[in-house]
């Protein structure tokens, strides 16, 4: 337990984004030698790291990953708030851009 605190609290100080593909793997300690499958990332810059579990692995059962896109999954952005900027162009003007 103590290892895996230590490799969650390394991974905080890292630059994770949305975008960032880290997965973790944690072995089970029930007896059944299976393995838990998770993700992290930060929905903002300098703020906390998010946790999913994605899947597992269990010798009897195989491989169960979530059939969720990675998008679907990180879908709640916490209240994030999005700027954007909305351009019109008419085809006209577009034409000679």
């Amino acid at each position: 337990m103590e290892e895996r605190k230590s490799t969650l609290e390394k991974l905080a100080k890292l630059p994770l984004t949305l975008e960032s593909h880290v997965i973790l793997y944690k072995r089970l300690n029930d007896g059944s030698h299976g393995v838990d499958i998770s993700e992290v990332y930060k929905i903002r810059e300098n703020g906390p790291m998010v946790k999913n579990n994605i899947g597992q692995w269990r010798p009897h059962r195989g491989l169960r990953i979530t059939e969720l896109s990675k998008w679907d999954r990180r879908s709640d952005l916490e209240g994030l708030e999005l700027q954007a900027v909305v351009l019109h162009v008419s085809a006209s003007i577009a034409f000679f851009l």
